[in-house]
């Protein structure tokens, strides 16, 4: 049941919300850090012929399960990339209206900080940044050592980055992680409406 409800979310619901949060047809969307690409098809379900969705991801195995997937669903549309974050150039944003940066910013996995301010001078004056945080507890500060973050925080710091918060759309952003864990999949006992959701947050350059 929760394949079924998931995919509905893909082609259905995610699409609506993407529509919501500022994704319009003619976009250009990058969804970084995407993993198994729930937004990124959500996203290409909004966008037309006109716009774009590229979705980056480091993890060489999980975007090989994406490539598969998409081929066997005849799921097109959609740029896959293979490419760890920090060895993005200015070419790679130029272009951008839209940035996904869904649980992606947590843990040190790279310096969030170097990234959003080196990006912040590439990305158009029009460009949505769309920060979706989960693992609160597990963001780190400057220094590298983890503190546990509120979305207030999180505002705060991107404002100190020079970047203007736009808009929140609570409680709407589905945590899709526990739909990739083997061990939970295993027991057979998760349901969609038991994934965790958290809240999207917007912001521009200043």
């Amino acid at each position: 049941m929760i394949h079924k409800k998931i995919k509905d979310w893909e082609d259905n619901v995610g699409p609506e919300l993407m529509k919501t949060i500022g994704i319009k047809d003619t976009s250009i969307v990058m969804d970084l850090g995407c993993g198994f690409a729930h937004y990124a098809i959500a996203s290409k379900n909004v966008v037309g012929p006109t716009g774009k969705v590229v979705a980056i991801d480091s993890n060489k195995r999980v975007l090989g399960l994406v490539k598969n997937r998409f081929q066997d669903e005849n799921i097109k549309g959609i740029e896959l990339k293979v490419t760890p974050i920090e060895t993005l150039t200015e070419e790679d944003f130029k272009p951008i209206d839209f940035i996904l940066l869904y649980d992606l910013l947590h843990g040190n996995e790279f310096n969030r900080y170097e990234f959003l301010c080196k990006i912040r001078n590439w990305i158009k004056s029009d460009c949505i940044v769309s920060i979706l945080p989960f693992h609160l507890s597990n963001f780190r500060d400057r220094e590298g050592k983890k503190k546990k973050y509120t979305l207030k925080k999180i505002i705060e710091e991107m404002n100190m980055l020079d970047y203007d918060f736009i808009d929140s759309f609570d409680q709407v952003g589905i945590h899709f992680e526990k739909y990739h864990s083997p061990h939970i999949m295993q027991k057979g006992e998760l349901t969609f409406e038991e994934l965790e959701v958290g809240t999207i947050l917007n912001f521009k350059r200043k």
